[in-house]
């Protein structure tokens, strides 16, 4: 038995405009930047990620760049030669599953500190879980 699943927590990147395919499907394609921290520096791995129908339609309508999104589906690698002459790679997602985990928009619009007013007060004694 072979399994190709993988999963991906990253930042949105360039999305780009939802087309349909020959066959009438609505696809999407955009990219997703995986970050981690080596020693003081950040290294980052970028994923070129494929949704179609239905899945194309809520991204495309719901997603932004910058929006931290959990991908899952399945993977696959390439080499080739880039116009200016130098080897390039390319890891591509086919998504079968994807959810939201944060938005750009809503991070630049919340406020510096959140404020939970029932837990300095003594009536959290009262709550019945």
């Amino acid at each position: 038995m072979n399994v190709n699943k993988c999963i991906i927590v990253g930042k949105v990147g360039n999305i780009q405009e939802p087309k349909q395919t020959k066959a009438g499907h609505q696809m999407v394609k955009f990219s997703v930047a995986v970050s981690k921290k080596v020693k003081e520096a950040w290294e980052t791995t970028w994923f070129s990620c494929m949704l179609f129908n239905k899945g194309a339609e809520t991204f495309a309508k719901w997603y932004k760049k910058g929006d931290l999104i959990y991908c899952e589906g399945q993977v696959s690698a390439s080499a080739y030669i880039a116009k200016d002459g130098t080897a390039k790679s390319d890891l591509s997602l086919m998504v079968n599953e994807f959810h939201k985990l944060s938005s750009a928009i809503a991070k630049e619009a919340a406020p510096a500190e959140v404020v939970t007013p029932f837990l300095n007060d003594d009536t959290h004694d009262d709550i019945p879980f």
